[in-house]
């Protein structure tokens, strides 16, 4: 996806050193160039590049390129995105990696690191040797920091090495210098920008996956995979129709997800994924909702698949609650011309955006 606006976004920033933000997704690879200017995130640019065409398959197909060939991708994104940053932060895929909430039976407060690998080895199918562990102490929503509790939660999150290794070589090549590698939940919640005292569920529909989140205090609390995504609707609708794939996928998004449009008939079978992906949803949520004592105040979708025609009003029905489409963009300032065509953008750039303002917040 070229930007025609490129231009006329660069001419529109002036401020500090540009920073971009990295999404290596499944099905595309996107890009966002910020800047600060007067304490304010400004957008300069952003491109977005499909990878099937890189292995002689369709675009918006779900692959897994080579580092010489995903090198390739990002110059080619870089170049037509007209992306001059050479600092940026970059979102690791759900695919390759791991989110886990633990409570440990210790005092919050105490020291929790020497308990951190045993547990995670429950969690972890692979030798912990072999993945870059971190973790994060969670303090108890809706309870003051200084009140010592009898027990600790911790999120943990594990990336495997080798795959972090390809994605810094494939960085290297494209001479960008990133300062952090995240999971893409994470850049995704950071976009969303939820209310501080708010609890919110995030479903980012990918081609390949849907991810399942939880953001309590402005703090991703947990999140979860659901190996279903934008792809097998796609493919769901061009099988039980008779058509080409990209007419299926240009059929999936004919009705604006914003409008509520019903879901037509024949299209049912493409219904069929999205109720999995909610049936998943409601039971990540609900044990959270238990297990914390908090309910949810709404949902936000994010990801290419959150446009699909009909999702949000059919999600609605499903969880009885608001939901509504992540619009990272309203954090960006950019000409007001473009609002339009930028808020169309935000789903599929969300984690490209929530990368690039974690990495503008480093900027001194």
């Amino acid at each position: 996806m070229k930007n025609p606006f490129a231009g006329i976004l660069s001419l529109f920033a002036r401020g500090t050193e540009s920073i971009c933000g990295v999404d290596f997704g499944s099905s595309a690879l996107k890009v966002v160039q910020l800047k600060k200017k007067n304490g304010q995130a400004v957008l300069e640019t952003y491109g977005a590049v499909a990878l099937g065409p890189y292995v002689g398959t369709e675009a918006g197909r779900a692959v897994r390129l080579s580092g010489g060939k995903l090198g390739e991708a990002l110059q080619d994104v870089m170049r037509e995105a007209k992306i001059t940053a050479t600092q940026c932060g970059v979102a690791v895929p759900m695919s390759g990696s791991l989110i886990a909430s633990l409570t440990l039976p210790v005092r919050q407060g105490q020291d929790v690191s020497a308990l951190i690998p045993i547990e995670a080895r429950k969690y972890i199918p692979t030798p912990i040797s072999e993945v870059q562990l971190d973790w994060r102490v969670l303090s108890e929503p809706g309870v003051a920091p200084s009140v010592e509790q009898e027990k600790t939660d911790v999120l943990i999150t594990a990336v495997h090495r080798d795959a972090l290794e390809r994605l810094k070589g494939v960085c290297a090549d494209a001479a960008l210098a990133p300062s952090f590698f995240e999971i893409e939940s994470f850049s995704t919640a950071r976009a969303a920008a939820p209310a501080p005292d708010a609890v919110l569920g995030i479903i980012d529909i990918g081609a390949s996956a849907a991810k399942i989140s939880i953001v309590d205090t402005g703090v991703l609390r947990d999140a979860h995979t659901v190996n279903r995504g934008g792809q097998d609707m796609t493919l769901a609708l061009s099988s039980s129709l008779g058509i080409p794939v990209a007419e299926a996928e240009a059929r999936k998004r004919s009705l604006p997800a914003q409008t509520g449009g019903a879901l037509r008939e024949g299209d049912q079978v493409a219904s069929a994924i999205t109720a999995r992906i909610f049936g998943e949803a409601r039971e990540v949520f609900a044990h959270y909702e238990e297990r914390a004592g908090r309910a949810l105040g709404g949902i936000v979708f994010s990801g290419g698949g959150a446009l699909s025609a009909g999702l949000l009003a059919e999600a609605e029905k499903v969880f009885l609650l608001p939901v509504v489409l992540i619009d990272p963009m309203v954090q960006l300032a950019a000409p007001a011309f473009l609002s339009p065509l930028l808020a169309r953008a935000g789903p599929e750039f969300a984690v490209a955006i929530g990368a690039a303002l974690r990495r503008l917040e480093e900027v001194r």
